[in-house]
């Protein structure tokens, strides 16, 4: 991936002269910016999805303490 300031280089160099050369440039920018909130998208999605597994092994580690403990029921329960 190119860094921010590599892309506003390129941007600068480019002088687009005719109609095709700006669509052409739009076309390359839009596909960047779409392989970049891709990558970001999968990213977010993984970092959740292992947030969701930490979330798990936590609630699964309490309630093993609270057996432990002797508190048998469930959190759930004592709320009502």
């Amino acid at each position: 991936m190119k860094s921010k300031r590599d892309q506003q280089h390129m941007m600068a160099d480019v002088n687009p002269t005719s109609v095709q050369d700006l669509s052409a440039f739009v076309e390359t920018t839009m596909q960047n910016l779409q392989g970049t909130f891709q990558a970001m998208s999968n990213q977010i999605i993984s970092r959740m999805d292992e947030m969701g597994t930490r979330i798990d092994d936590l609630e699964k580690n309490v309630s093993e303490l609270m057996t432990l403990a002797g508190m048998d029921e469930p959190v759930e329960d004592r709320k009502q």
